[in-house]
């Protein structure tokens, strides 16, 4: 509240040193995550420990989809290689609702929303790739996902 994320994230990291409990350590995980939201991959390495901790994690899988699509422009070079990101944030979501059914009509919405940028099935079939199949995207993101055509 003080606007101090520094010492925000001293502490939090000193917390979870001291946890042993996974529920609690997953969510400190998943508050350094949101600290930490504008550094994509360690972010993403915070929220990830959080699902490791609690994989009933709904929110730490809600926010992993959204610190991919928030940062897919920062992906790949064609409007088409940042398109692909969206394919792992709805992943995510997917992932939301099956682990946790109070943020399902959150991830459904998004889902929705992301679902949009997905590309057509003309510039994927250009750009040699075939939906249903699996890819996997490099650079910070690491993630493998399936091929979907924007409907």
């Amino acid at each position: 509240k003080a606007d101090q994320m520094d010492k925000a994230e001293t502490y939090y990291k000193q917390a979870v040193d001291s946890e042993k409990d996974p529920l609690n350590l997953a969510k400190y995980y998943l508050e350094l995550g949101q600290l930490n939201f504008q550094k994509p991959q360690l972010a993403k390495s915070y929220l990830k420990k959080s699902i490791e901790n609690n994989p009933s994690a709904g929110k730490a899988y809600v926010m992993l989809g959204d610190l991919y699509a928030h940062n897919s422009k920062s992906y790949g070079e064609s409007d088409f290689e940042k398109s692909q990101v969206f394919w792992v944030a709805v992943d995510y979501y997917a992932k939301a609702k099956k682990a946790d059914s109070t943020v399902e009509a959150e991830a459904n919405q998004k889902i929705g929303t992301y679902s949009q940028y997905f590309p057509p099935k003309e510039e994927i079939f250009f750009n040699g790739l075939t939906v249903g199949q699996s890819i996997t995207l490099g650079g910070w993101i690491g993630e493998s996902t399936t091929i979907r055509e924007k409907r």
